[in-house]
């Protein structure tokens, strides 16, 4: 993506949505106060006529910076600063509000529309592309700060592919209902004097829920996105650090075995194995990087000590998915003749006979 330092990667694990953002205590006591304050301006005259302007832009600047925390992996979200309830601080996020909410109330209630099937169909496709072009853009200018960027298409485009496009659409989907329904709860369940009370706090909730949605939607697709600023896992900083250990080991060992030492080679990645603690982490590990070697001869050496180290722990199904990865990257590939024949009997036990077929070659015919 050429927005900037918003880049798109490729890593190994996406995260699950965080749905607990959503009721960050944070975001609850500034609905309240941001609530109460818009309440109370109802009766303030030409004043309560400037804070029912300026609050509403000083949330939507805010909601903003949550999307910004929640995406960069913050555990807590801060409550609004003097620059942060400062609606024209960052005219650039406002201008933003304004054009989409702009577009929103142009398609919902504009008389340009006309009236009848068509103008209502206009209404519909247009209050649609806003709402699902929203979260994308305001994704961009929130971690960029780039409104240009933002109103680029092919930005928001390569943010709903790297979110996914069904996740993406569970997004809009919550997102909808976060802001009708609690609502239309408080209007059709409480007094008319305590839904009066509650409406602008619940909405201005719903909207902050809406933001720290969109964040944990861009948080949990963090294998694709690389976002500037984030907060780096304490367990993936761990598990970079312990696997930067294991490649030092282990190109140790390709050197070795390069250089015709092949047993000194071997040793060495004993030697990983023993220091790792012999989990199947780490055989896992270092069993897919020595499939990569340009000669895989080694590397399947090793999976068929991973294969016996499977079935000795009775994991059965997960030796024979290995050796079909194996007999995938190299028709060649044969486990030893003992271990085969357990292979291909458990293979045919499940239905897979072409597999168990393929491991039985070659096997000597048992007796009777």
């Amino acid at each position: 993506m050429p927005s900037r330092g918003l880049t798109v990667r490729v890593n190994r694990r996406p995260a699950e949505l965080d749905l607990g953002r959503l009721t960050d205590g944070t975001l609850v006591v500034v609905a309240i106060t941001y609530g109460l304050l818009l309440v109370l301006a109802g009766g303030l005259g030409l004043v309560g006529l400037i804070a029912r302007i300026f609050v509403p832009l000083s949330v939507c600047r805010y909601a903003y910076e949550v999307l910004s925390h929640v995406a960069r992996g913050r555990k807590m979200i801060p409550a609004p600063g003097l620059e942060t309830m400062n609606p024209v601080g960052n005219f650039g996020l406002v201008l933003h509000f304004i054009f989409f909410g702009g577009l929103a109330v142009l398609f919902a209630t504009s008389p340009l529309l006309g009236s009848g099937p068509g103008a209502a169909l206009v209404s519909a496709a247009g209050l649609t592309a806003v709402a699902v072009a929203f979260p994308a853009s305001a994704t961009v200018i929130a971690l960029t700060g780039d409104l240009g960027e933002a109103f680029d298409p092919r930005n928001g485009a390569e943010i709903v592919r790297a979110i996914g496009v069904r996740r993406y659409g569970a997004i809009l989907a919550i997102g909808a209902a976060l802001v009708f329904v609690p609502s239309w709860l408080a209007g059709a369940v409480l007094p008319a004097a305590a839904a009066r009370a509650l409406t602008a706090p619940v909405q201005i909730w719903a909207w902050l829920a809406v933001f720290a949605l969109i964040g944990a939607a861009v948080r949990s697709r963090r294998d694709v996105i690389e976002i500037p600023g984030e907060a780096e896992p304490e367990e993936e900083r761990s598990e970079r650090d312990r696997h930067r250990a294991w490649q030092t080991y282990l190109d140790r060992a390709y050197a070795s075995i390069r250089s015709g030492l092949v047993d000194e080679g071997y040793r060495t990645i004993r030697q990983l194995l023993d220091e790792a603690g012999m989990t199947d982490e780490v055989h896992e590990w270092v069993l897919d990087h020595m499939l990569a070697w340009e000669d895989r001869t080694h590397g399947f050496a090793f999976a068929n000590r991973c294969i016996g180290r499977l079935l000795e722990s009775g994991r059965a199904p997960a030796a024979v998915e290995l050796a079909a990865r194996c007999a995938s990257l190299d028709r060649r590939f044969r486990p030893d003749p003992g271990v085969a024949r357990v292979l291909a009997e458990h293979a045919r036990s499940v239905g897979r006979h072409a597999l168990a077929d393929e491991l039985a070659k070659g096997l000597p015919q048992a007796p009777g």
